[in-house]
């Protein structure tokens, strides 16, 4: 829903908004959703009062999106709510949605680091609004890594898998790159990650 969100605006098909918008998610993805919507509100309702939401499982400390990213959208007047996640939208009998049910985040990550939300189930807030724009972010797939090696892997305070100066993550001759071991989540740095892996991965194969 977010990327047709962006793409559709992006080619001239301006997308219609509510004058209360609640965007879910924390990532780089979610801050170009949010300002894109306040845009288009500003746009769309003129005189009125309007305010665009984001509410993220991540607390700031966690973040997925840039510090850049966040900023610029704090300077554009966007709402945070860091530290809830979603429940349930809520809607009135005509089916127009009337805001948005959320539990306090306890924790995001288990104990090795995969994503696994938790929530204080007495602890609820609700967020009014008359739309809801879900851009929550893919998570790293590691299914297919066995347990037993799952389970060797060192994690930074980020959750990003942590590699040295060459790529190498903590188990020897496994490298990795891109989005699981850093926080800019482009594809220019993930590139930039895959030339200095695959540099690491020759000379650990010559030594």
């Amino acid at each position: 829903m977010a990327l047709d969100f962006l793409r559709d605006n992006k080619i001239g098909e301006k997308r219609k908004v509510g004058k209360e918008v609640i965007v879910i998610g924390g990532g780089n993805v979610a801050m170009d959703v949010a300002r894109e919507a306040l845009r288009l509100q500003n746009m769309q309702y003129s005189d009125e009062k309007v305010v665009t939401k984001t509410v993220s499982l991540e607390d700031w400390d966690i973040m997925p999106a840039t510090e850049e990213e966040i900023e610029e959208a704090k300077a554009e007047g966007i709402q945070f709510n860091p530290g809830w996640g979603p429940k349930e939208v809520s809607v009135d009998e005509k089916g127009q949605v009337k805001g948005l049910l959320c539990m306090k985040v306890k924790s995001v990550f288990d104990d090795q680091g995969r994503f696994a939300p938790t929530f204080y189930e007495e602890k609820e807030m609700f967020l009014e609004g008359d739309m809801v724009i879900e851009a929550i972010g893919q998570a790293p797939d590691f299914s297919f890594i066995p347990r037993k090696f799952f389970d060797k892997f060192e994690f930074t305070a980020m959750q990003k898998v942590k590699i040295d100066q060459k790529g190498m993550t903590s188990i020897p001759g496994v490298f990795a790159g891109g989005d699981i071991v850093n926080t800019d989540l482009d594809a220019v740095t993930a590139i930039a990650d895959a030339k200095l892996a695959s540099e690491g991965i020759d000379r650990y194969l010559l030594r």
